[in-house]
């Protein structure tokens, strides 16, 4: 009886420890991968994970040390399972199956990169062959090359009856070069570019391609359109006040735009992502102002513009030097000299007119004055206008008096008095005159 419980043991002992993992893809019926009592390394096991997974044999769960066994059930239900030995070798094994010795009958496990011939007959050592594979190590896929000569760069392994390398750029002719790894394509154009590698053997061939950038030149960038809050005072005339609104276009026929920053003035840079429009808001001094745009491509080349805008939101400044208001001026001809000033867009012109009369523009350059001449005595008002160039204006005005008069202040009463003056003088004369001819 233990004897007979020993012999059990042993026959189902090996297959205790398998957990079979469905796989999925394309070749025979009812394929499974599955882990086995025996352990192994991680190389090994990725190593043939890796043929497996590249074709759809994909296994639910990936175990952290095992041994692998393709399990194959082909149509006469014979088992065999296949697991790696040596690094090229493999055994066969038959398995539990009802196995029915029908003489060396030959089956083949077929896998894209794994394959072998199984003889079910026998439990003999059998050579599993590893098919060419074949990567294009530069350019990286969706990589940026910043030069117009891109050279092409592969690897090709397990190659044993290689006959010629083939090389294709975009939809250009495939060009042979023999069993040379590298190929240079010259003058290649700014954009997206694809090659395709290809290994021709002695029974079949095998390709590789990767897509990549040329990227040798900034992107464009022009400002198209821009908006703020307009004030207007005159016809002709409007001040431009925040917030300012801009947007431009931008285009890159390399490695495409990655992004746009903005800023005012010597501000910090702000990054907007990939949008094409800003507002700048808050304060914002009178006078010129520089809205700046950048855009930045994959490769980090960068390109610039800016466009000014001059903010106008205050009024001008007036001053009328002289005369004094409240001066008293003893000549009938005056100078008017002022300083005006506008920290927006300027002084467009200045207008003066005296004691309330009409508006009259006078020139406002270099140091400016105005002569008035023939004031009459009395008090007079001038008023000075200065315009900026938005429209904005500002007025100053002085009160002052004229007194061409000799004694007194200015009217007809100073000038009956020195008349009554001058007649009273002359009668004395003459009665003194008289008197004096009398006496004689």
């Amino acid at each position: 009886m233990r004897t007979l419980m020993a012999i059990l043991i042993l026959f189902f002992l090996p297959f205790a420890f398998v957990q079979p993992l469905t796989c999925h893809g394309r070749g025979l019926p009812n394929q499974t991968v599955a882990s086995h009592g025996e352990r192994s390394t991680d190389k090994e096991w990725h190593r043939v994970y890796r043929y497996l997974n590249n074709t759809g044999y994909t296994p639910v769960t990936v175990p952290s040390q095992v041994m692998v066994s393709g399990l194959v059930r082909n149509e006469s239900n014979t088992q065999v399972s296949l697991f790696p030995k040596k690094k090229t070798n493999y055994y066969v094994q038959r398995g539990r199956s009802n196995y029915k010795d029908e003489g060396a009958i030959k089956h083949t496990v077929r896998m894209p990169g794994l394959y072998a011939n199984v003889v079910t007959k026998s439990s003999k050592l059998v050579t599993v062959e590893e098919s060419p594979t074949l990567s294009i190590i530069s350019p990286e896929d969706n990589g940026i090359i910043e030069e117009s000569n891109v050279t092409v760069e592969w690897v090709g392994l397990n190659v044993t009856t290689i006959r010629y390398y083939g090389v294709r750029v975009d939809n250009s002719s495939w060009v042979s070069v023999g069993t040379n790894t590298t190929y240079t394509s010259a003058n290649l154009k700014d954009g997206q570019h694809t090659v395709v590698v290809k290994l021709v053997t002695e029974n079949s061939s095998y390709t590789d391609a990767a897509t990549f950038y040329v990227d040798t030149l900034p992107p464009s960038l022009w400002i198209n359109s821009f908006s703020g809050h307009f004030e207007c005072f005159l016809p002709d005339g409007c001040a431009l006040l925040p917030p300012i609104g801009i947007g431009w276009v931008g285009t890159d026929k390399g490695s495409g735009i990655e992004y746009y920053e903005v800023k005012r003035d010597n501000k910090t840079w702000i990054n907007v992502g990939k949008n094409t429009s800003y507002e700048f808001t808050g304060n914002m001094s009178d006078g010129d102002h520089r809205f700046y745009v950048k855009a930045v491509d994959r490769s980090g080349k960068r390109a610039t513009v800016y466009i000014t805008f001059t903010i106008d939101a205050q009024k001008p400044t007036i001053e009328i030097i002289t005369p004094e208001s409240g001066a008293e001026l003893t000549s009938s001809k005056v100078v008017v000299y002022w300083n005006g000033s506008d920290k927006g867009e300027g002084i467009d012109h200045y207008e003066l007119r005296l004691d309330h009369d009409c508006w009259r523009y006078v020139p406002g350059e270099g140091f400016p004055r105005h002569v008035f001449t023939g004031l009459s005595d009395g008090e007079h008002t001038i008023e000075l206008m200065a315009v900026d160039e938005a429209g904005r204006w500002n007025i100053a005005a002085v009160t002052f008096t004229v007194n061409t008069s000799p004694i007194a202040g200015p009217g007809l009463l100073e000038e009956l008095a020195i008349v009554g003056a001058g007649v009273a003088i002359v009668v004395i004369v003459v009665v003194l005159y008289f008197k004096k001819w009398k006496k004689e």
